[in-house]
């Protein structure tokens, strides 16, 4: 038997952006559900929601966490017989290099108000629980045939919420970055959901109805 290996199959996340938008209630994503899991849609070109853009983040990117969650069922004779998984987990963690609106607004989780012109207010209080939201990854790699098109890898949280924080350094020697891990969360769609147009990992196969 010989050993298949596919150079053009290597992928590297040559430049990317993380979303979010905010949905507690989980009505949003039903009506953007198609126009994310359709990569020619650009995110930032939906217009019945508008999605917030992290924009630079740092040199680290992002850490895609996905785990299982699983319990032995031990015999008595043969040890283990079988492993059942429990519950299953997701998460983003990234640090956002721009000190900009969405970063901060994702970081302290309120929503920055404008009390006067020129001034953005931002109110922290010490007991709101955060709100959940949709997370998209979106990383390319190279084009299509065609040349123009890219390769696109979309990475879906339908509904998440930031869970661990990590504390900026203010210091005249590094740039400020706005640490957070934004976790999955159970709900009535998928954990997450991945996209691709990518010919390598689709192939020629038909359309198939989930």
């Amino acid at each position: 038997m010989a050993y298949e290996f596919d150079n053009a199959a290597v992928r590297v996340a040559s430049t990317g952006q993380v979303f979010y938008l905010e949905d507690d209630l989980g009505l949003i994503y039903p009506t953007v559900k198609a126009q994310l899991e359709e990569p020619a849609t650009a995110i930032d070109s939906i217009t019945t929601a508008q999605f917030n853009q992290l924009g630079l983040l740092s040199e680290d990117a992002v850490e895609h966490e996905f785990a299982d969650e699983t319990e032995d069922i031990l015999s008595w004779q043969k040890g283990i017989v079988r492993t059942l998984i429990t519950s299953r987990t997701a998460a983003f963690t990234l640090a956002a290099l721009e000190t900009n609106r969405a970063a901060l607004e994702l970081f302290y989780g309120s929503i920055m108000s404008t009390p006067a012109a020129g001034i953005g207010r931002i109110g922290v209080q010490s007991n709101v629980a955060r709100k959940k939201m949709i997370t998209v990854l979106e990383f390319q790699d190279g084009t299509l045939a065609d040349g123009t098109t890219p390769k696109i890898y979309r990475l879906i949280m339908p509904s998440s919420q930031v869970t661990e924080l990590e504390s900026p350094a203010f210091t005249s020697a590094s740039a400020v970055t706005w640490g957070v891990t934004i976790a999955a969360l159970g709900s009535s769609h998928d954990l997450l959901t991945l996209i691709t147009n990518d010919p390598v990992v689709v192939g020629t196969t038909p359309p198939e109805t989930p």
